[in-house]
């Protein structure tokens, strides 16, 4: 017959277990090199942890705490490997480079460039094409039209063809007297 174990038992067990591996992880930090997902970098210190989301920030995060280190960082052994596994390298331009190399490496920057964001760039293609095929048949590029002043010119050429079309009627002069009893002409109109 098998033994019967007291599952309660069994848990207490296990969780005690659990807690004693935990505490000699703890005491024993083993560098690892960040852990660099898709999405994150981890703080290669184990105290610390910190979760970035680019490069340059988890260097500049090393960065100032070489400067003064914290209790999370402090342990120099680690602070060498980090140093040896490049997280820590500046990379800089030359500046004495003739017309031709800086050509040359602007071509392998670009390369680089499109191979790396290649998803990127064939989504915006085919998003540009999309929108193209759209407007297809469309005038594209052209300013929208002026609807206020294109009125006016209508009405002005309509009212054009009416005064050509039409009697043109006398305007109406009135006769007033002066005080000193000659005749003056009035234009209605301007009162």
């Amino acid at each position: 017959m098998s033994q019967a174990v007291d599952p309660s038992l069994e848990l207490q067990q296990l969780a005690s277990q659990a807690l004693n591996y935990h505490q000699e992880q703890q005491i024993i930090p083993q560098y690892s090199s960040p852990t660099i997902t898709a999405d994150t970098i981890i703080c290669p210190f184990p105290l610390c942890s910190r979760e970035y989301k680019r490069k340059d920030l988890l260097k500049r995060h090393l960065t100032t705490l070489l400067a003064s280190p914290d209790e999370n960082h402090g342990d120099q052994e680690l602070w060498d490997t980090v140093r040896e596994s490049g997280i820590m390298t500046v990379y800089t331009r030359p500046r004495n480079l003739s017309e031709d190399q800086k050509k040359m490496r602007r071509k392998e920057s670009n390369l680089r460039h499109r191979i790396k964001y290649a998803n990127q760039l064939k989504e915006k293609r085919n998003r540009k094409r999309r929108v193209e095929k759209l407007l297809e048949g469309k005038a594209v590029g052209t300013q929208t039209p002026d609807w206020e002043a294109e009125a006016r010119e209508q009405a002005a050429a309509l009212n054009a063809s009416k005064v050509n079309q039409a009697v043109v009627q006398p305007q109406f002069v009135a006769q007033v007297k002066a005080r000193g009893g000659g005749t003056r002409r009035v234009n209605r109109r301007s009162g």
